[in-house]
């Protein structure tokens, strides 16, 4: 079947996909900022910050318009909602799979399994709020319980009743949350090297978490710190070319996705997520990468013993970015997974 969609065209732009108005319920007491664990160090500038303050174009109309507040009420009391313009790319058709990526990213970390999918599946990536083109949003704390209503309330305006889910790292937290509240939304999940913030990360990254040094290492995060973190989390260091660090870039080079993503950082508590993982229904498969710095074999092995109906494969020879280095590989095991 001939794709609408080539990995050539698979571009960060906001010309690429569609947009829709999601509505989603936030948090109206925001979420207490995470206390570092540790004193971090601090990190010398690489790079100076970007000069461009503006959001990247068509991410937002959002970050200029900021979206519709509205409440409604529920037996608990008022509920806060918003309005969010979602940024997606919608291929392909059969049974639905929805991608979604991990902090800092974009629906672009997908490149390379999506066409791969789309050939037999209506495969779906989306750009989670905060991140890509979709809404910048000083509402929302984009916690875990947050990122899964959108997920939630995605499928509902696209009338996605249910959807297979392949999440990445910090990702498959957001799914597991989706298949613990929303079962029902939730066929079968994927989660490709899961876990949170380690200590075997970049400096620059476990500082967004801390709510003094997450700002200042946010604004210093310039393309330099990029390409570091990008290269330190891979295995096969020919996939990381010039174009596809301006790329992964292109999202997080203003103010407001900056704010945004440390705002993420700050605001991860996977502890209650991972306490619902005996209680998560659907079958699993998790996919560990054997050479990842970042999540380790034993973090692997947690998620794979606390889910029930949880299967594990490795992939040998890629690095925590596996989708980028090996997505022949992770296209095999995910469609043999569903199929099944």
């Amino acid at each position: 079947m001939a794709l609408a969609l080539e990995v050539k065209k698979f571009i960060n732009s906001q010309h690429t996909g569609e947009y829709i108005d999601v509505v989603v319920p936030y948090d109206v007491e925001p979420a207490p900022v995470k206390k570092a664990k540790q004193t971090a160090e601090k990190e010398a500038p690489d790079t100076a910050p970007a000069q461009d303050d503006s959001a990247p174009e068509g991410a937002n109309d959002a970050a200029a318009e900021l979206s519709n507040e509205d409440f409604t009420v529920s037996e608990d009391g008022p509920i806060a909602t918003e309005t969010l313009k979602i940024h997606y790319l919608d291929e392909g058709s059969g049974d639905t799979i929805i991608l979604v990526h991990a902090p800092g990213q974009s629906l672009y970390t997908w490149r390379q399994l999506f066409p791969m999918l789309a050939q037999d599946y209506r495969v779906i990536a989306i750009d989670l709020p905060g991140h890509g083109y979709s809404t910048r949003n000083e509402h929302l704390g984009y916690s875990i319980p947050e990122m899964a209503r959108v997920l939630s309330a995605f499928m509902d305006a696209k009338e996605i009743a249910s959807a297979n889910f392949v999440g990445f790292s910090m990702a498959s937290a957001y799914c597991l949350e989706l298949a613990a509240l929303c079962p029902e939304k939730v066929k079968r999940l994927a989660i490709v090297n899961p876990g949170g913030v380690t200590v075997e990360m970049p400096l620059s990254i476990r500082m967004l978490q801390t709510p003094f040094f997450g700002a200042i290492s946010s604004t210093l995060f310039g393309i330099k710190t990029l390409t570091n973190c990008l290269n330190n989390c891979l295995f096969d260091h020919t996939v990381l070319t010039p174009d596809v660090i301006n790329e992964y870039y292109a999202t997080i080079s203003d103010s407001l996705s900056r704010r945004a993503v440390k705002t993420t950082f700050a605001h991860y508590f996977e502890e209650d997520t991972l306490a619902k993982l005996r209680d998560i229904e659907q079958f699993v498969l998790v996919i560990h990468s054997v050479e990842d710095k970042w999540h380790s074999n034993e973090c692997a092995e947690f998620y794979h013993a606390g889910i029930r109906n949880s299967v594990r494969t490795e992939i040998r020879n890629a690095g925590h970015l596996v989708q980028e280095e090996k997505p022949a590989k992770v296209h095999e095991a995910v469609t043999d997974f569903f199929t099944k």
